[in-house]
């Protein structure tokens, strides 16, 4: 049955029909009941247009009682195998969105109120964090339309202020240097954590993978060999992320009396210890989310007990390679060592670029210039 036949509502102000419509995504069947205010021939001419669009592929599957929010929802639940720190943006935008938009039925959604909640969001927030927001919104949008949610994306001609190009924020070396001083006598939890980040220039989800059985005391290696994704783990993010990363002593030192901290844990745990035996973990040896790993570190800032700017973690990432690109490393080898491509680090990091090639003209100069 495409359409069935009009039937009188019991007011006789409206009539109403049957259609079946394209099923959705689950598969199921799509029957939809239609109506429509006035005569039956209303209804009639309601109803061929309907089938028409049903036709042409352009009528929406969704249910028109189905909200924004409950779409962002049932799109977080398909995404869950993701890396953790791609999840948590995906996570955030949707909560976002879900504040200002979320009541609304998907079907109903318009580009003018994804705009005003755009506009009121750059009142709020930073440029950088709403456009990173919007970006991944329209790819959720995206799917809407491809799985015949939606018709049109509504965040299409919708005006995102771009944020300015600047540096990514760092730490300069003596900030670094009261950091590293900072956490080796600070009672913080996950301070091994984040000096592994800063001495490593590991991404986050990485650390949190890690495994004792991925540091070498020996050889004062880190093994980097997967990351984390959604409850389980993935390989590496790019191509080149399986890698040894070789640490100074004095982090290998920390390492050391960490391990000797949560072997005591997992004595007093017994059994009820969790067994994957990662380096950073709750205190009964459960994966350390990453959301909690950031309200962590965001705690440091809040109550200033480091006295240094605020960063966020994958800023220890941006600090480490800079600096050892302005300390005259080459582009292969830092890439390398963070499991990068070198084209990328080299795009990402060019405002580092013209230093490395002032420090080579320096060295050249040295080492044939005139000698008086």
């Amino acid at each position: 049955m495409r359409g069935s036949k009009i039937y009188k509502s019991k007011s006789g102000k409206s009539h109403y029909f049957y259609v079946d419509l394209p099923p959705g995504p689950d598969g199921k069947r799509n029957q939809k009941k239609i109506t429509v205010p006035g005569s039956a021939k209303d209804a009639e001419k309601k109803q061929r247009e309907i089938l028409s669009q049903v036709d042409k592929g352009q009528y929406s599957v969704v249910s028109t009682k189905m909200t924004l929010g409950e779409f962002l929802d049932y799109y977080l639940d398909i995404i869950k195998g993701r890396r953790a720190n791609t999840y948590t943006n995906y996570e955030q935008s949707a909560k976002v969105f879900k504040k200002y938009l979320g009541n609304v039925p998907l079907t109903e959604l318009r580009m003018d109120m994804v705009q005003t909640a755009e506009n009121d969001m750059e009142t709020r927030w930073e440029k950088s964090t709403v456009e990173l927001r919007f970006r991944i919104f329209k790819t959720m949008m995206k799917y809407a339309v491809k799985a015949n949610y939606i018709l049109k994306n509504p965040c299409d001609g919708v005006i995102v202020n771009k944020p300015d190009d600047k540096e990514r924020p760092v730490w300069d070396e003596k900030q670094c240097r009261q950091f590293d001083r900072f956490m080796r006598t600070c009672i913080i939890r996950y301070a091994a954590l984040f000096v592994l980040l800063l001495k490593s220039g590991a991404r986050i989800g990485e650390i949190l993978a890690l495994r004792w059985s991925d540091v070498d005391f020996e050889e004062a290696f880190i093994y980097i060999t997967r990351t984390v994704s959604g409850k389980g783990y993935n390989p590496p993010k790019s191509k080149n992320g399986k890698r040894n990363v070789p640490l100074d002593q004095g982090t290998m030192r920390m390492l050391s009396k960490h391990k000797i901290q949560q072997d005591k844990e997992k004595l007093l745990h017994g059994e009820g210890y969790n067994p994957e035996n990662l380096v950073s973990c709750t205190s009964t040896g459960n994966r350390l989310l990453y959301r909690k790993a950031r309200e962590s570190w965001g705690s440091i800032f809040k109550f200033k007990v480091a006295g240094l700017p605020y960063i966020p973690p994958h800023g220890l990432r941006h600090t480490h390679i800079t600096h050892l690109l302005r300390v005259g490393h080459s582009i292969k080898a830092v890439a390398e060592r963070v499991g990068d491509d070198p084209s990328t680090i080299e795009k990402i990091y060019a405002h580092v670029v013209p230093s490395m090639r002032e420090a080579m003209v320096k060295s050249i100069e040295q080492m044939y210039g005139e000698r008086p």
